[in-house]
């Protein structure tokens, strides 16, 4: 997070990044159920723990797969 940035819910600056769970919440690909996936990378405001971020933290794992379900022609 930049350093102008602030949590939207206090007011905050500080942040920290952690991981959530604990690498049991992996995201994995639909339809992959044999894939590791990846950890979630969250982002939260060190004032009030507002999570003002959430990534994976390995995001090349899902270019490797061919032919899997995909949302970017916006299916949801």
């Amino acid at each position: 997070m930049g350093s102008d940035s602030k949590c939207n819910k206090c007011g905050g600056t500080t942040f920290k990044e952690g991981m959530l769970g604990s690498g049991h919440a992996n995201v994995k690909e639909i339809g992959m159920n044999l894939q590791s996936g990846s950890r979630v990378v969250v982002t939260f405001c060190l004032e009030c723990g507002e999570i003002v971020s959430m990534r994976v933290a390995y995001p090349e794992v899902f270019k490797r797969s061919v032919g899997a379900a995909s949302f970017e022609d916006g299916d949801s």
